[in-house]
C-alpha cells in the first residue's frame, strides 16, 4: 500500500480530531437552524455535497427526509 503524502496526512488527522472534538449532535443542530428556510425545497432535492469532509452534512440530509432522498458525497 502507497504511503499517505502529508497533505493527505494532515486532512486524515484533522478530520479524525473534528469527529471528536464536534459532536455530531451539535453539527446537526446547526444545520437545522441554517437550512430550516430552504427545508421544504430540500425534501424533493437530489443533493451533491463537494467537499464533504467528514460527511455530517451529507449524514443529516440522508436522515432528514423520510423516504431518503438521493446525498452524494465527494471530497
Amino acid at each position: 500500500m502507497k504511503e499517505a503524502r502529508p497533505r493527505e496526512r494532515f486532512f486524515d488527522d484533522l478530520a479524525a480530531r473534528w469527529d471528536r472534538e464536534v459532536p455530531v449532535e451539535e453539527t446537526h443542530s446547526v444545520l437545522e437552524d441554517l437550512l430550516a428556510p430552504w427545508r421544504k425545497g430540500l425534501s424533493a432535492a437530489r443533493v451533491l455535497d463537494a467537499g464533504c469532509g467528514t460527511g455530517q452534512l451529507a449524514a443529516w440530509l440522508h436522515r432528514l427526509f423520510h423516504p431518503p432522498r438521493l446525498v452524494a458525497a465527494l471530497d
